[in-house]
């Protein structure tokens, strides 16, 4: 192989557009899905697991239009204006979706059959079911061994504030809980020992809910967007 000689450039010039981020993304499509009023996301990254959160939230009665090129409107009907579907929803392989959504759908006043691929249905789900319950969810799973899986049946109701340890750090358990103490009455403070990505409670100051730091928890309080 002969030698090449490779001469530094003078200078670079020119634009990036970053994709979006999908963690991110899911969480920008839930919150704008309960506040109130319309919401403009752009640099969404369209994926399946984006369009099963598109998908369930559209059933739950919110309209999110799609305006092409990562662009996309929600016409958000607040904390409690999201509907009861036309029988189960179906999440598809996304375990973000399905995770928060848990956390949504405890704080509502109806029951709804929570339905899963066939390799999220293998995923467990009682680190996500257990602190729901203490808040007041009725939750019912399909049990296998020590542990739960979907289907999931969840019916919300009047929950309360608890104070909860995280015990296998997950940024998906975190954000569940803290999305239903939006619907808690009282404080619910999520305990970290080792502290997950903070995308959840970034966006929710962003959103203006009444949430901050205290120590290694996180405090949240019930709030109407």
């Amino acid at each position: 192989m002969k030698p090449r000689n490779i001469m530094p450039g003078s200078r670079l010039r020119g634009s990036a557009i970053l994709p979006g981020d999908k963690s991110i993304a899911h969480r920008a499509l839930i919150l704008s899905a309960i506040c109130s009023g319309v919401t403009r996301i752009n640099n969404l990254p369209i994926s399946e697991d984006i369009e099963a959160t598109i998908s369930v939230f559209k059933k739950l009665g919110i309209k999110i239009k799609n305006t092409g090129k990562g662009r996309v409107i929600v016409f958000g009907k607040g904390l409690n204006g999201i509907c009861r579907p036309r029988g189960s929803l179906y999440i598809a392989e996304s375990g973000t979706t399905f995770r928060l959504l848990l956390g949504i759908l405890a704080g509502q006043d109806f029951g709804v059959r929570v339905l899963a691929g066939e390799s999220l249905s293998r995923r467990p789900m009682l680190r996500v079911t257990c602190p729901l319950r203490q808040m007041g969810a009725i939750v019912e799973s399909r049990r296998l061994s020590h542990d739960e899986y979907p289907p999931i049946f969840i019916n919300g109701g009047r929950l309360k504030g608890i104070n909860y340890e995280v015990p296998v750090a997950s940024a998906q358990v975190k954000s569940a809980i803290l999305l239903a103490g939006l619907y808690a009455a009282g404080e619910t403070r999520v305990i970290e020992a080792v502290k997950t990505r903070d995308h959840t409670e970034r966006m929710l100051r962003f959103f203006k809910a009444e949430i901050k730091p205290k120590g290694n928890a996180i405090v949240i309080k019930k709030r109407k967007f």
